[in-house]
């Protein structure tokens, strides 16, 4: 998985530390685990354009070879990837 960030981030594979967003620091700390499937919540707040780009690619490869299920209040805006939504207002 670690790889798949460095082919995402070209500045990560030459070692320099990109500028980040404060909400983007902590998510760039946030170990990516190699289970099957993903359980994100809210992976897109607080990143700019070039991050909201990185996650989805990141996204859209691991549904390639598990899952992922995403809980958020944005509307999940990932081209080519089929998409289940659950509102869980109507449960509650």
């Amino acid at each position: 998985m670690r790889a798949a960030v460095k082919r995402r981030n070209p500045r990560i594979r030459r070692g320099a530390s990109p500028r980040r967003a404060p909400g983007d620091r902590e998510k760039s700390h946030t170990p990516l685990p190699d289970a099957s499937l993903w359980i994100l919540d809210e992976p897109f707040d607080a990143i700019d354009v070039d991050g909201l780009e990185r996650v989805n690619g990141l996204i859209r490869e691991h549904v390639q070879r598990g899952g992922v299920l995403l809980s958020s209040h944005l509307e999940p805006n990932i081209p080519m990837l089929p998409v289940r939504e659950c509102d869980l207002h109507r449960y509650c």
